[in-house]
């Protein structure tokens, strides 16, 4: 659904979570993959894609279903547990463990979205022929009581020039994720 005075797009996850895109950014078709001998692939929550439409190169992800070990859900825990700068070492512990981090981590900061969760912000600077910087967004994914605990990450990545264009929007746009 769109809002044609701002022409920003309301997307719903198929787990409720609630996202106002900023201005240009939408999200991509689905595309079911198939595996060499020609089987389709059965992914329990596949990432989503949203891209800027002016550009198709500029593209978010966001994971939806990380199943992680109840230890480092609790890791997660502990270093969200209060908003502002998050400690460095424990964020790069998550994060190894994790094994998203890509680059040289630069800045962290846990933040309290609408609805009482906590996020981790997480800038990095990537290695490459051009300077490229990276943004991560971590949360927790909710389900139901007793299964594996797991977390969501939203995941942008571009050349310097273009990741300031956008990465204010992106993070006011996630800074607002509500899960009703």
């Amino acid at each position: 659904m769109s809002d044609s005075s701002c022409n920003q797009t309301q997307f719903v996850s198929p787990a409720g979570w609630q996202l106002v895109l900023p201005d240009g950014w939408e999200p991509l078709e689905a595309v079911e993959a198939e595996s060499e001998v020609g089987e389709t692939l059965l992914v329990p929550v596949p990432p989503m894609v949203f891209a800027f439409s002016k550009d198709w190169s500029l593209k978010m992800s966001w994971k939806v279903d990380i199943t992680v070990a109840s230890s480092l859900m609790e890791v997660f825990q502990d270093l969200t547990i209060l908003s502002g700068p998050a400690r460095m070492p424990d964020t790069l512990n998550l994060l190894e463990r994790l094994g998203v981090v890509r680059g040289e981590v630069v800045e962290s900061n846990v933040l309290t979205l609408p609805g009482g969760e906590q996020a981790l912000s997480v800038e990095e600077t990537l290695d490459g022929d051009t300077s490229r910087l990276a943004f991560h967004f971590l949360l927790p994914y909710y389900k139901r009581p007793f299964e594996t605990p797991a977390l969501q990450e939203f995941f942008f990545s571009a050349p310097e020039e273009y990741y300031y264009q956008h990465i204010d929007a992106l993070k006011a746009a996630l800074n607002a994720l509500i899960y009703p």
